[in-house]
C-alpha cells in the first residue's frame, strides 16, 4: 500500500496543493479549476485561501506557503511564472440615483468630488493601488472616506447611498447589489491582466497535472493593452 502511494503521488495523483486567490474578481476562476481538478484527479485536494491579494500571493509562491495563485503583477518576479487568464477594466460603481449612473461612459476626472470607498492600504491591493494612480493622474487626490475589508461590503455601503468606488469589471460582475450601477471608465491602456501564478522549478508532479488542466479550464487570454 505504501509503495502504491507513493507511486500514485509521483504521477501527481496524490497531494496537497495551496491555493491564493483575491475572492471577489478570481472566485470563479478558482472554482472551475479547482472543480475540474477533483473530476480528473480525486486525490489532488486543496489549501484554498480565499483573500489573497497581488504581493502577499506573489511572496507566498515564493517561499512555498502557496503552490498556485491567480494574481496581478506589474513587475514579474524572476522565480515566478504564470498565464494571463483573465484582462481586467476599470468602472465605477455607484448608487443607480446617481448623477453620473445613466451615463456609458465616465471619465476619472468627474469623480474628483466623490466620496470614495475603497479596500484596505495592506495587505497591497492592485485594485486600491489603480484607483490612486488613477485619480492622480486625471490631477487629483481621492477622497477616501472608509476603507472596507472586501468587494461585497463597498456595494452594499454603495446601495445605501455613502459612496462610490472605482473598480475592475471582473469585480463589479461579482458584486451586483440591487441599488447599484457600473459604468466603464473612459481610459485607455489601462487594462489589468490576472495570471496563473507558480514557482518556475516547482517540482512537484499534482501541480503539473493541475496545471495541465488549467490550460482547458483557464485558457490564455491575449495581455496586449487596449
Amino acid at each position: 500500500m505504501a509503495v502504491d502511494s507513493v507511486k500514485r503521488a509521483a504521477a501527481g495523483e496524490v497531494g496537497q496543493l495551496g491555493f491564493g486567490f483575491a475572492r471577489a474578481s478570481s472566485r470563479g476562476m478558482a472554482a472551475s479549476l479547482v472543480a475540474a481538478a477533483y473530476e480528473d484527479h480525486p486525490g489532488i485536494t486543496f489549501a484554498i485561501e480565499s483573500n489573497v491579494f497581488a504581493d502577499e500571493g506573489l511572496t507566498r509562491l515564493a517561499d512555498g506557503s502557496l503552490d498556485i495563485a491567480l494574481v496581478r503583477w506589474t513587475r514579474q518576479p524572476p522565480t515566478i511564472t504564470g498565464r494571463p487568464v483573465l484582462i481586467e477594466r476599470p468602472v465605477v460603481t455607484l448608487p443607480d440615483s446617481h448623477r453620473l449612473a445613466r451615463r456609458k461612459l465616465i471619465r476619472v476626472d468627474e469623480l474628483a468630488d466623490e466620496d470614495l470607498l475603497s479596500l484596505p492600504a495592506n495587505p497591497n491591493s492592485t485594485l486600491r493601488e489603480t484607483t490612486i494612480r488613477l485619480c492622480h493622474n486625471a490631477g487629483f487626490s481621492p477622497r477616501v472616506i472608509l476603507e472596507l475589508p472586501d468587494a461585497q461590503t463597498i456595494s452594499a455601503l454603495i446601495a445605501a447611498g455613502m459612496g462610490i468606488t472605482i473598480t475592475f469589471d471582473s469585480v463589479a460582475a461579482t458584486m451586483r447589489e440591487p441599488g447599484t450601477v457600473t459604468v466603464p471608465l473612459d481610459v485607455t491602456n489601462e487594462s489589468s491582466v490576472v495570471y496563473l501564478a507558480h514557482l518556475r522549478t516547482h517540482g512537484s508532479a499534482s501541480l503539473s497535472a493541475v496545471l495541465a488542466i488549467a490550460e482547458t479550464v483557464l485558457p490564455t487570454v491575449s495581455s496586449a493593452s487596449e
